[in-house]
């Protein structure tokens, strides 16, 4: 008997499953070096001992801006009066970016913020998979110590990936994640509050419809 294994396009319901259970052995603290670089305590790309750090134009209302290094638009929320860039070089240093994220905190306030990542390549030089999205995620939410209350498969704009809405158990912090790969590159765009406000906030939710890909 011939396996069969999942269509690219049932690819991301097998990956919700796999989502979640990788989001709780992340909260138990299993140590998960997927696609991205280092731990940093957010679930997102590290190796600061490698990035350099840019402080963009300021953002009083929301503002649509071009990003040139991750190769993506983005409508970001009023508040964030700065955004930072931190970009992983390539292992095989030839001058490229291997990972770049771009982010914001509201009103200057770290537990109140969002960001976008995009990831160019495995640490290994190795394709990105639907894996390394989920992983990414699921680091994300399990560094932040939150259950997904919500999980499922998303498409906008030609991209197919997942999104997950978290919240802290007994608690007000909370959480939105989307994960796409696409043409190659994987994306994670993420939202996160200690208020009990984020899914209901208008400025996030145009926000993670305005972000875009440019390549």
């Amino acid at each position: 008997m011939t396996p069969r294994f999942p269509s690219r396009s049932s690819a991301w319901p097998v990956a919700l499953g796999l989502l979640l259970t990788m989001a709780l052995l992340a909260g138990c603290g299993k140590k998960d070096e997927a696609a991205g670089g280092k731990r940093d305590g957010r679930g997102d790309a590290g190796a600061d001992t490698a990035a350099r750090n840019n402080n963009l134009m300021d953002l009083n209302t929301p503002s649509t801006k071009p990003h040139p290094e991750g190769e993506f638009v983005a409508t970001w929320p009023s508040g964030c009066a700065r955004i930072r860039t931190r970009t992983v070089p390539s292992s095989a240093g030839d001058g490229r970016d291997a990972v770049v994220r771009a982010e914001c905190y509201r009103d200057g306030d770290a537990s109140h913020g969002c960001s976008v990542s995009v990831w160019f390549e495995r640490p290994d030089g190795g394709p990105l998979s639907v894996e390394d999205v989920t992983a990414a995620v699921a680091r994300g939410i399990g560094d932040r110590r939150l259950q997904i209350v919500r999980q499922t498969p998303v498409r906008r704009d030609g991209m197919e990936g997942v999104l997950a809405l978290c919240r802290e158990e007994g608690g007000t912090r909370c959480a939105w994640y989307e994960g796409y790969l696409h043409r190659g590159r994987m994306l994670v765009v993420t939202a996160w509050s200690a208020q009990d406000d984020l899914f209901e906030d208008p400025e996030t939710r145009d926000f993670f419809r305005s972000v875009t890909l440019t390549y």
